[in-house]
């Protein structure tokens, strides 16, 4: 139900509360008003409670990324989706897997190629 001023109680108490309500605080006005209805003992029963000041929400921010997200190493990709809220999925941690072995592997080649002799002996020499 919404409450409206009557033209001759524009300058009340009550039609004050309605128009600046940063002013006069309605509550308090209705409050008075039904305490001096005769009968009313207890003029809070007839007033709703208050509800609680919603708090400020908070803000949403918005990030986005312009290159594709696969060509990313994948210690970058780790680090990226949790702050998204996201999990890497079995198939990419597999993925990550088979890459690291391979990438163990082709170490492993290029070392053994440095430790060995730059140039063979000629067998016929």
């Amino acid at each position: 139900m919404q409450l409206q001023p009557h033209r001759r109680d524009k300058n009340s108490c009550f039609g004050k509360a309605l128009s600046a309500p940063e002013v006069v605080d309605l509550r308090k006005v209705v409050r008075f008003t039904l305490g001096t209805i005769r009968g009313i003992v207890d003029p809070d029963s007839y007033i709703n409670p208050e509800q609680p000041q919603s708090s400020i929400p908070p803000a949403k921010i918005n990030t986005s990324l312009s290159m594709p997200f696969d060509k990313l190493p994948e210690d970058v990709q780790n680090q990226i989706l949790p702050m998204l809220g996201l999990q890497p999925s079995e198939k990419l941690k597999h993925e990550y897997a088979v890459n690291a072995v391979g990438k163990m592997s082709q170490a492993a080649d290029h070392a053994s190629n440095l430790l060995s002799a730059a140039e063979q002996p000629d067998a016929g020499q």
